[in-house]
């Protein structure tokens, strides 16, 4: 009685493995790994701080402010002062961006449209998958055709959603967005 109670657990219980030549149905699972590649569209929003230093000059003759370009302080150099006065401002700025990036195995390669401020920026990126972190270099241009350049990294939170932080030439941003 002992012996049919065992073969009938061993028959009907999964992932026990065989018994009397019969198979379990889970004698060969498929198993889905999780994708983790970093190829397809993406988009997402974005938050920057924007730190901007002016510079301003201003020219005296015998402490009276005049422009710097002002014929007198060719004609009398010795009685030309210049004061540079500079003043720093930072400016939140909100955006969005969408790109499309392809995984090589180790190298990931990828363009990216973004508009952040008032600016609108074309780039390029350049980076290493890392699995669940890509780190990667950029350049483009903005709407000006200013260059810009900078490096970012990229951290999966999920099969879709990733977090960045991302430095270019004047702007330090975070950002979130989501992998289709």
């Amino acid at each position: 009685m002992r012996k049919l109670l065992v073969t009938c657990l061993m028959i009907w219980t999964p992932g026990l493995g065989l018994a009397d030549g019969l198979t379990t149905p889970y004698d060969d699972p498929v198993v889905m790994a999780p994708e983790n590649t970093w190829t397809g569209p993406y988009a997402g929003v974005s938050y920057g701080r924007d730190d901007k230093i002016t510079e301003t000059q201003q020219c005296f003759k015998l402490d009276t402010p005049k422009a710097c370009d002002d014929p007198i302080f060719q004609q009398y150099p010795e009685f030309k002062r210049i004061e540079i006065s500079s003043t720093k401002s930072t400016e939140d700025l909100f955006g969005v961006f969408a790109g499309y990036r392809h995984d090589f195995g180790r190298i990931v390669a990828g363009v990216e449209l973004g508009h952040m401020g008032e600016a609108t920026t074309f780039e390029g990126q350049v980076g290493a998958d890392l699995g669940r972190v890509l780190i990667y270099t950029l350049a483009g241009v903005n709407d000006d055709s200013d260059t810009i350049y900078g490096a970012g990294a990229d951290v999966r939170l999920g099969r879709s959603l990733f977090f960045n932080d991302t430095a270019t030439t004047e702007i330090y941003t975070l950002r979130v967005g989501v992998k289709f």
